[in-house]
């Protein structure tokens, strides 16, 4: 079929979960009556959590230490004034984490992000969100590479398909936008624009040797043409 298979899990991204740990983790203070700061102490918090590590000299945790939650997440790693920043990992209760690096209590600079679904992330984390070069795993095979932006596809990327079938080209909010290459199993590569997701206008269809080429309008194939009108085409469709 000439028409192009839908994105399937490239359609929409899973958004990095703000479990009821991160929301209501306590206020970071230590308890009353802790003495002896600076030491590694075991502390009962406020909040349904308890915090094993280090502190400064206002009580805050501070150094390196474990935070535990009574749902069963927790988090290991550095901390700064009470907050989780530097490195450390969050382990969620489903079985789900995140390893990297923390910035004021977010996810913030590479790291590894294990999703309850199976699909896994690795790159960049800005504020909380995937933002900037990643490379996410889906579950079901497929695979992304490329420019993210608040958790989604966002920029130039590669998108694999586990049958062998892969895009490159630009992406907005999750979405193919602009000029594409999609190249089949077979090797044959078409060379069109998107709009949502959605092929629109001329393209070109070219072999798996390049050495025959098709014009396409949208999905459709319209015929057999000469590589010097495909080569126009190809100008046109590339212009901004």
């Amino acid at each position: 079929s000439s028409s192009a298979p839908a994105t399937g899990a490239a359609a929409s991204l899973p958004a990095t979960p703000t479990p009821h740990a991160i929301a209501t983790g306590g206020s970071g203070l230590m308890g009353p009556g802790v003495g002896g700061l600076g030491g590694n102490l075991r502390v009962n918090e406020m909040g349904g959590c308890t915090y094993q590590g280090q502190h400064n000299a206002d009580g805050l945790r501070h150094g390196r230490g474990t935070l535990r939650w009574d749902n069963g997440d927790s988090y290991e790693g550095q901390f700064s004034n009470g907050m989780r920043h530097g490195l450390g990992k969050l382990s969620f209760a489903d079985g789900s984490d995140y390893d990297g690096w923390w910035r004021y209590n977010k996810m913030h600079g590479n790291g590894t992000r294990r999703f309850k679904n199976g699909n896994t992330y690795i790159g960049a984390y800005v504020n909380g969100k995937r933002t900037g070069d990643g490379r996410h795993i889906f579950a079901n095979g497929d695979q992304y590479v490329g420019s993210f932006r608040e958790d989604a596809m966002d920029g130039f990327g590669r998108y694999y398909f586990k049958n062998n079938e892969s895009f490159e080209g630009t992406f907005r909010v999750g979405k193919k936008e602009g000029r594409g290459k999609y190249q089949w199993a077979d090797g044959t590569v078409d060379i069109v624009r998107y709009s949502g997701d959605v092929r629109i206008g001329e393209g070109v269809r070219y072999s798996a040797n390049r050495r025959k080429a098709w014009k396409l309008e949208g999905n459709k194939v319209k015929g057999r043409i000469s590589m010097d009108k495909a080569s126009r085409i190809i100008q046109r469709i590339s212009r901004p």
